[in-house]
């Protein structure tokens, strides 16, 4: 297998640094064409278009156009990778992450993005769950994880009858159970994930197992230390869940937090 130049990687990397996503991408989008052939610039060319659509506002529509020009070129990229070596895993696993993201914004409409999801649920579930089989990375199957979080519909959501008839997804109890064990290997690789024990805490929520869920939201309060910029959020989401659905007994008076949340 070719191997990816060090000054390229790191050129991007410093590119990475200085908030220059754009160029970042442009740049080893003309490395690559310079050599088509090389499975570890297709991987870094995946990488770098899922690190870049990352800094793409959500909201503005010209930027979900952008979004999704980007995200497909990357999957062409990462899957022509894959036909050429089926043993680059670097490529798959970044093919599974853009698949994930391409099916979660297929539509602009925000209420019709489970559409997209269910529309691609069985291959991106297919893939992923190979790639895990060769080789486990967290951020795969905490994607997976989220996917299966977000496809569950209960009997009487209007979309329950696409997911289970039209599509032949499973249950929202078997996708929150396969959530949860993905969840909980991911916390085994990496402990000290503060997204993963916080949508852990989440799925058991939804689960309905609310002893589990107040478990792992306390842990991302009173345990975790924030490593990420996005760690805030989500001690933020893990404390909201904490005073907002778990009540407090005060000499036998059941009390409800739910008065100090803000704007509640």
């Amino acid at each position: 297998m070719s191997e990816t130049p060090d000054p390229v990687a790191d050129t991007r990397n410093t590119l990475f640094a200085s908030g220059l996503m754009s160029e970042s991408y442009v740049y080893v989008k003309k490395k690559l064409a310079k050599d088509p052939e090389n499975i570890d610039l297709m991987a870094l060319a995946g990488q770098t278009a899922y690190e870049y659509e990352k800094t793409k506002n959500p909201i503005l529509r010209t930027h979900w156009c952008d979004r999704l020009d980007l995200l497909h070129e990357a999957l062409e990229t990462t899957h022509r990778c894959m036909e050429k070596d089926p043993d680059a895993l670097q490529c798959a696993r970044y093919f599974v992450l853009l698949a994930v993201k391409a099916a979660d914004m297929q539509f602009f409409i925000k209420e019709l993005n489970n559409l997209g999801v269910m529309h691609n649920w069985h291959r991106i579930h297919a893939r992923g769950e190979e790639l895990l089989e060769k080789n486990f990375f967290p951020d795969v199957a905490l994607a997976l994880a989220g996917m299966h979080g977000r496809v569950a519909r209960r009997w009487y959501n209007p979309f329950r009858f696409l997911q289970r008839y039209v599509y032949g997804i499973p249950t929202e109890d078997e996708l929150y159970s396969k959530a949860i064990e993905l969840h909980t290997k991911v916390l085994e690789h990496d402990p000290e994930n503060m997204e993963n024990v916080c949508r852990l805490g989440q799925v058991c929520l939804l689960k309905g197992d609310d002893a589990a869920a107040r478990k792992w939201f306390s842990k991302v309060r009173n345990e975790m230390v924030q490593r990420e910029k996005n760690d805030q959020i989500w001690a933020a989401i893990a404390n909201t869940a904490l005073v907002g659905r778990f009540p407090v007994h005060d000499k036998g008076i059941k009390k409800s937090h739910k008065w100090r949340l803000p704007l509640g």
